[in-house]
């Protein structure tokens, strides 16, 4: 058999480096290893603000900017010192299952235009309607100026999702006389210096982080994502979400992408955040994933994650001047192409003038050497 001509020989030598370089890619787009996580921590027993806020109660709390609310606390004609007149209903509806147990604090602030006499708060707090637990605050005489009042006991309560958390407000205040009219006032709250609240002991943080896990990463970039419930049903946006990771790589903030909040199908809340992990030189290894999750800065909690990551060989790897593309060299890669584009005739000319070359510094040599004769 012959030896192949330099044509074939060229052309099998491109076949060889597409195939070495379709073996290379193809097993980035393969790559089977998994990230792995543990559970986030399920958090421990909370006292948590309920602020009242329009007809709801809200774990957020307000900022400088929130107006102040009122509600009218109406006074009574007759009977009044063994009366209460309603104010109204506040409510929240939860979003997951929590439980109440341990002391509740309850504070209030009131005013009155008429200055009503030994005036107070009764309190009912139920769930779906039924009455649960009333409470009276102290009492005092009012004025124009917004004054506290406050109560405090224990509550017991379960909630499941779907249930209704209520505060439901009585105002009461004595006559002016033994008997007669009471004069009413205002409910006052909905802004940080007049802000009314109910603080209830959760037997778990109401935030809780299901799970803490990772895509495989692409050539691109990471995507970790986590799970969380809310307990209280509060607006997924109106949360606040922070990763924190760290390993073998400690990423740049600025290569972390802001969370992305949506609800999933169950109810529950997910969120996701892009690594941009080529921009940080990512090397492979086991990362923990710090996840805090709070209501705008108010009452958080923390779940963790650790994560298996094998990120792919990026182009640009190979360092020096040429770099590296499925670990070959460009310029290798460069004159495979150009052959390609002239049937091979490149590497033809490549080896004709490589001969010549040869031939050249042969016939040198031999003429510089000294002949028998000479000697």
């Amino acid at each position: 058999m012959g030896r192949p001509t330099s044509s074939a020989a060229a052309m099998a030598m491109v076949l060889t480096l597409l195939l070495t370089l379709a073996t290379t890619f193809g097993a980035m787009g393969e790559r089977s290893v998994s990230p792995k996580a543990t559970p986030a921590q399920t958090g421990t027993e909370t006292k948590v603000l309920l602020h009242f806020d329009g007809k709801t109660l809200t774990p957020q709390s307000f900022d400088q900017n929130s107006s102040e609310q009122t509600a009218t606390a109406n006074g009574r004609p007759f009977l009044s010192r063994f009366t209460v007149s309603l104010i109204g209903t506040w409510s929240v509806r939860m979003g997951a299952a929590a439980e109440a147990q341990g002391t509740v604090d309850i504070a209030l602030w009131a005013r009155s235009q008429a200055n009503a006499k030994n005036a107070g708060f009764r309190v009912d707090l139920s769930s779906k309607g039924n009455n649960t637990r009333s409470f009276n605050t102290n009492r005092m005489d009012l004025t124009a100026t917004a004054s506290q009042l406050t109560a405090s006991g224990t509550y017991s309560q379960k909630f499941n999702p779907g249930d209704s958390f209520d505060v439901k407000l009585w105002w009461a205040s004595d006559p002016n006389f033994v008997v007669g009219p009471a004069a009413g006032g205002q409910f006052v709250y909905g802004a940080p210096e007049v802000d009314s609240v109910v603080s209830i002991t959760l037997m778990a943080h109401p935030l809780q982080l299901i799970n803490v896990t990772a895509d495989i990463p692409t050539i691109t970039s990471t995507i970790v994502r986590c799970e969380a419930t809310d307990a209280f049903g509060t607006p997924p946006e109106a949360l606040l979400f922070k990763l924190t990771l760290t390993g073998p790589t400690i990423p740049a903030p600025a290569n972390i992408g802001l969370p992305v909040v949506t609800t999933t199908t169950n109810g529950s809340i997910a969120v996701s955040w892009e690594w941009l992990h080529p921009k940080d030189r990512a090397k492979d290894g086991t990362y923990n994933a710090v996840i805090e999750v709070s209501y705008g800065g108010n009452s958080s909690n923390t779940g963790s994650g650790s994560l298996v990551l094998d990120f792919p060989t990026q182009p640009d790897r190979g360092g020096g001047g040429d770099g590296l593309i499925g670990g070959l060299p460009i310029t290798t890669i460069l004159i495979a192409i150009a052959a390609v584009g002239a049937g091979g005739g490149g590497f033809i000319l490549f080896r004709r003038r490589r001969a010549r070359k040869r031939a050249a510094r042969a016939e040198a040599e031999v003429q510089a050497t000294p002949s028998s004769s000479a000697a």
